[in-house]
């Protein structure tokens, strides 16, 4: 039971008034001179299966971290520092993110102190979001990618399971100030994230970007389908025969 002292740190700690210095929202990027993904909050990238997720996952690291992609650059200079999560691809795909992130900052060397990259899909399902809120606590990130946040949970159906995982990211993007971007498919006959876990994460994410492939496979269109501040322009990308 808390003591009335407790009790009182609690109201003080979660209370908001209108005195209150108003935060001003921080970016992970730009868009020209529209700012997105706030640190602090989470963020989707949804997509029916093989369409770009993980492409785009690597295109916004890699802006974060410092480079150039069409009319996004990083709204946290010199600074930023990242982390990607992997729970479905084996450590040699994971490795291969890491390596076009490298390409696409212009980095020759490996920049541990900037960019950690983690394979979990040999680690139990039960283990997982443990381990990663570990490692997010210790490295201090500013920008968090969890490719696969369906396989934190053993039925993305449950109600509990579903608002389990998603209050956990939301208080841990909040608790360590940084925005955590989660990658989740969409269903075959529509274009909504799937299952309980989907529809609470439309609810809760500050934005969601969406994937569509071209007939030919060529080009992958993104839109940010649900915004809480202003949403950016749609762009485009392709990869090449380098995988970049």
């Amino acid at each position: 039971p808390l003591t009335e002292r407790q009790k009182q740190t609690m109201s003080d700690k979660f209370e908001v008034r209108l005195g209150d210095e108003k935060p001003i929202p921080e970016y992970t990027f730009l868009n020209g001179d529209i700012g997105s993904s706030p640190i602090g909050d989470i963020i989707a990238i949804k997509a029916k299966s093989k369409n770009g997720k993980t492409f785009l996952a690597a295109i916004f690291a890699s802006v974060i971290l410092g480079s150039n992609f069409g009319n996004l650059n990083t709204a946290v200079p010199d600074n930023s520092r990242v982390m990607f999560f992997d729970t479905e691809q084996n450590r040699s795909n994971t490795q291969s993110v890491l390596e076009r992130i490298h390409i696409m900052c212009g980095w020759e060397e490996e920049h541990r102190e900037r960019l950690r990259a983690f394979s979990l899909r040999e680690m139990s399902i039960f283990a997982r979001m443990d381990y990663i809120e570990k490692k997010i606590i210790d490295f201090a990130p500013t920008a968090v990618f969890i490719d696969g946040l369906a396989d934190l949970t053993i039925d993305f159906n449950d109600i509990e399971q579903s608002q389990d995982i998603i209050n956990r990211i939301l208080q841990l993007s909040s608790a360590q100030n940084c925005a955590i971007f989660f990658i989740l498919h969409t269903n075959k006959g529509d274009n909504n994230m799937k299952g309980h876990l989907g529809t609470l994460a439309t609810q809760k994410c500050s934005d969601v970007f969406h994937i569509e492939k071209s007939e030919d496979g060529s080009v992958f269109t993104v839109t940010e389908t649900d915004c809480r501040n202003r949403p950016i322009e749609d762009f485009a990308f392709k990869i090449d025969e380098y995988g970049i």
